[in-house]
């Protein structure tokens, strides 16, 4: 039996090792898994009334799951529905791992379906042994990995594509190349119409270009209207940015938007500015879904970490849903739910 610690209220976890991911590069992570449910109590409803409801961006609510890539029991979806439909989410990310095999596509497609959730996105990278899109005998295979990813987006009914999707994480590379890997990749995707996100990493994971300010270089230097960027509190905060001024830089360029604590905390129990999130969403005018990307501080250090699929990283993780849901409703990010 694992034992669960317990931290502050009703609020417990527990640490569940997991094997390690070899293909992807990765050390062996663990887990944490909190008890559910725990935010019932009045203190969940505490900053609905925060926010004027004139000023409410009214922002689908998403939970990112690493489901998709591997070999998964896809039953498995079914007992998502509850925590969906609980917490209110109306969007869902996936990862794209490799081709997309036709009863995957179908499963996905009839889970969207069966809980109405309109906003798909799917998360597609690069490490350990795959594909480097920037080192030239490889570039073509990586650029395959991105078509097949758009090719599976469009089956399943997603509208974009996003990630660190112009360099291979931790590996060396260029500006200049990761510019002509995107431009490469934005003409090979054209017949699919799938709006594809870069996300900027904190510098240890990405050595190719350095942060947000590069990043709107490279996008506005493709110069289509098809590619954006990808926006991540937690390594925004890693790179000391005040939300609201990066979000101002980044301007219609935003695309996709992921919130995650700082050192991979739950939204709410950490360091990052929410309130300047909510001001820079609002002030460019976002109208995309925001993605709960939840690992568990123990992998903090680690890249982002590939999760056991038996535990499909956000949805698993009640007690952050709801805690992540109360923060973002108190700041007028998405909308307070009936009570």
């Amino acid at each position: 039996m694992i034992p669960f610690i317990p931290l502050f209220g009703n609020i417990a976890v527990a640490e569940v090792p997991l094997g390690s991911r070899d293909r992807f590069g990765l050390k062996e992570l663990s887990l944490v898994v909190a008890s559910a449910n725990v935010f019932s109590s009045p203190v969940s409803k505490k900053g609905s009334d925060d926010v004027n409801q004139q000023d409410n961006l009214n922002l689908p609510f998403g939970a990112h799951t690493l489901l998709e890539g591997f070999k998964v029991d896809y039953r498995l979806l079914e007992a998502l529905t509850a925590p969906c439909e609980k917490h209110g989410v109306t969007a869902f990310e996936v990862l794209f791992a490799g081709t997309a095999e036709p009863d995957r596509v179908e499963v996905l497609s009839r889970f969207k379906r069966g809980l109405n959730i309109p906003n798909l996105s799917v998360c597609v990278f690069f490490a350990g042994d795959m594909p480097d899109p920037l080192i030239p005998d490889q570039a073509d295979a990586a650029l395959k990995h991105i078509v097949e990813a758009c090719e599976y987006a469009k089956a399943i009914g997603a509208t974009k594509v996003a990630g660190p999707i112009g360099h291979s994480i931790g590996k060396p590379g260029t500006p200049d190349q990761v510019t002509a890997f995107l431009k490469r990749a934005v003409a090979a995707t054209e017949s699919t119409g799938i709006v594809l996100g870069l996300e900027p990493l904190r510098r240890e994971e990405c050595m190719a270009y350095n942060g947000f300010d590069d990043a709107i270089k490279i996008v506005d230097a493709v110069g289509s209207p098809r590619l954006g960027i990808h926006f991540d509190t937690f390594h925004n905060h890693c790179f000391g940015g005040t939300p609201q001024v990066t979000l101002r830089a980044i301007g219609q360029r935003l695309v996709h938007v992921h919130v995650s604590g700082s050192e991979r905390m739950t939204p709410g129990t950490d360091k990052v500015n929410w309130q300047s999130v909510a001001d820079g969403l609002r002030e460019v005018g976002y109208k995309g879904s925001v993605v709960l990307e939840l690992f568990g501080p123990d992998c903090r250090k680690e890249m982002p970490g590939i999760v056991d699929p038996n535990f499909p990283s956000a949805l698993s993780v009640p007690t952050s849903l709801e805690v992540t849901r109360w923060c973002l409703e108190r700041h007028g990010i998405v909308s307070p739910r009936a009570a």
